[in-house]
């Protein structure tokens, strides 16, 4: 999953000011107690509005089930 899988449509503000538009879902958060931790990069500070937007795009990768061990691979469905 990434920027080029639909994420910029949806939240084009986001992918705007993202540092690295494209990384893989490694490179965007890190395991924790065998959880995936997001970690997005945007620039220094987001404004209010875009932070709404950031909870917003946590909220549907939350939904998507990441393991441990296996690799970042593109799938189409």
């Amino acid at each position: 999953m990434g920027w080029k899988r639909g994420l910029n449509v949806r939240f084009p503000r986001l992918y705007s000011i993202t540092k690295d538009k494209s990384v893989v879902v490694s490179q965007v958060g890190s395991w924790v107690n065998n959880k995936w931790s997001w970690k997005a990069e945007w620039r220094p500070s987001l404004f209010a509005w875009e932070v709404e937007e950031e909870v917003r795009l946590m909220s549907v990768l939350e939904d998507k089930a990441l393991s441990l061990g296996v690799m970042d691979k593109l799938v189409w469905k």
